[in-house]
């Protein structure tokens, strides 16, 4: 009976380790998750910003006619068009593609937690049923042994 309960005792340490390997599967699935609707808010943001930088730009249009006798409206028109189609809509830009980019990173780095769970699921129930036929014939074995020691 030792080398049955010995098989027994790695079926059970197998089944175990499926058992934790599918609660990290859920909390990848968790996380990602919850990493797409985070992503989903940011490309919101990123069109609400873009369509409000445009909004006033085209608004900044609106000072050019009076530029020309106003030296405060052309001094506001100038750095206004510098911020929203320069420097400032860059780094605003910069952010939100770099954001987007880590993002996208961290779902794949996700998925590939969850392939190298259910991988290591698909060995462990492989194991498994090699052991269920190991302890099929020890026990065949002993019954046989049994038997032959009866006659």
């Amino acid at each position: 009976m030792d080398i049955v309960n010995e098989l027994v005792r790695r079926r059970s340490v197998c089944e175990q380790e499926i058992t934790e390997q599918n609660q990290k599967i859920r909390g990848y699935e968790r996380a990602y998750e919850s990493l797409r609707q985070f992503d989903g808010a940011v490309n919101t943001a990123q069109n609400n910003f873009q369509n409000v930088n445009t909004v006033k730009l085209n608004r900044t249009s609106e000072l050019s006619s009076i530029t020309v006798s106003c030296r405060t409206a052309q001094l506001y028109l100038e750095g206004s068009q510098r911020t929203l189609n320069g420097f400032g809509a860059k780094i605003v830009g910069a952010a939100f593609t770099g954001l987007d980019v880590m993002i996208r990173l961290k779902l794949g780095e996700y998925r590939l937690k969850i392939q190298n769970c259910e991988n290591r699921i698909s060995s462990l129930e492989r194991s498994i049923d090699s052991l269920n036929n190991m302890i099929d014939t020890a026990r065949e074995e002993q019954e046989k042994a049994a038997r032959e020691a009866k006659q």
